[in-house]
């Protein structure tokens, strides 16, 4: 999960310095997935082509670590921006000019899951010190019993 989540960020500003260029979409929907218990989560699928150097390309990625969540309403504006938009400034990896993102930068995806796997990784790590502490004997207990030497005289004869 940190890792995810370092990816994440790592890639989401590693992007801001990318070249840009603009990009035409194709096509941009509100995706609703419905679980077993009833909830519904949503997010933005679309789709955009750019050309580069006579050659074309097409990709799917709107952010890195953009991801589905219950709040309908965020969603359906970053849907109603690209309907609007019809053509975008992406940014995309010199490298590799396949890679591209519509947003680079920080979003609120990476930050949760973010702060979500320090969150995970504390209480697993709490668990864990408290999971020892637990089984092991408490020798201060033990020590802070002060017997009267007296009895313990009766009680060896």
């Amino acid at each position: 999960m940190l890792k995810q989540a370092y990816d994440g960020y790592n890639k989401s500003q590693t992007a801001l310095d990318w070249p840009t260029t603009t990009a035409q979409i194709i096509s941009s929907e509100l995706v609703t997935y419905h679980d077993s218990e009833g909830a519904n989560t949503y997010e933005v699928q679309t789709t955009y082509k750019y050309s580069l150097n006579g050659k074309s390309y097409q990709n799917d990625r709107i952010a890195f670590g953009y991801t589905s969540s219950s709040t309908k309403t965020a969603h359906q504006k970053i849907l109603d921006k690209l309907h609007k938009a019809k053509k975008v400034r992406i940014n995309y990896e010199p490298e590799n000019p396949q890679n591209s993102v519509i947003a680079p930068g920080l979003n609120k995806s990476t930050i949760i899951t973010f702060i979500f796997g320090i969150n995970l990784l504390l209480f697993l790590l709490g668990f864990t010190i408290l999971w020892v502490l637990l089984s092991q004997e408490d020798s201060r207990l033990l020590d802070n019993i002060r017997i009267e030497q007296a009895y313990w005289d009766r009680a060896a004869k």
